[in-house]
């Protein structure tokens, strides 16, 4: 994904050249996963504990009612 951001720029810039503008564009930076996770509002600390809430509540639900109804494989395929 960090290479489709670097090809969006130096398109942009292309683009934005085609036009005139010489100036900068202002990027955010995206260098890193934490980064751009950051960049777009994703809470990560939040996020995290809600999978590991999911993951003990839920999924145990998940599984007792397929062994229940005889559809919980034990043995990979």
């Amino acid at each position: 994904s960090l290479d489709y951001a670097q090809t969006a720029r130096v398109e942009i810039a292309r683009i934005l050249a085609r036009h005139g503008y010489s100036k900068p564009v202002p990027m955010p930076d995206i260098s890193t996963k934490e980064k751009a996770q950051s960049y777009i509002g994703l809470d990560m600390k939040k996020l995290k504990a809600q999978k590991k809430d999911f993951i003990n509540t839920v999924v145990p639900k998940w599984i007792q009612a397929a062994k229940k109804h005889g559809r919980f494989i034990t043995k990979p395929m």
